[in-house]
């Protein structure tokens, strides 16, 4: 499925990295879904290598599963001292009012990963 029609079937949020070097790349948090559905449609944060002259060269990097549908998306430029490849930092608020925070993290081979940094449950916010 191209990336286009995946924004369109599935409610989805989008960040850009704020990272100068990166700045093609593009999260997208797939959100609860509007009305109910048959099929719910999983619920990840994707991370993609966007080609704004040839859509259809645009490339899948990594995903990370959530646990629910994602309320909101950031991708901030906080580096984090503990993951020196780290690309920014983007920060999920969930349905369930939790909140991921993921580092985007860059490696030396050209590839890219997502390094979890911490769940804030909504029991403790």
């Amino acid at each position: 499925m191209s990336i286009i029609k995946e924004l369109k079937s599935q409610f989805s949020s989008i960040a850009w990295c704020p990272v100068k070097e990166h700045a093609s790349m593009m999260a997208i948090a797939v959100r609860e879904e509007l009305t109910p559905t048959d099929e719910p449609s999983p619920k990840k944060l994707s991370l993609y290598n966007w080609n704004l002259e040839n859509v259809e060269q645009s490339q899948y990097e990594v995903e990370e599963s959530l646990s629910v549908g994602a309320t909101a998306l950031c991708w901030g430029c906080t580096l984090l001292p503990s993951q020196q490849d780290s690309q920014g930092l983007i920060c999920v608020g969930l349905s369930n009012g939790s909140v991921d925070l993921i580092a985007p993290c860059f490696s030396e081979e050209q590839t890219w990963r997502f390094e979890k940094v911490l769940l804030l449950n909504s029991k403790f916010i």
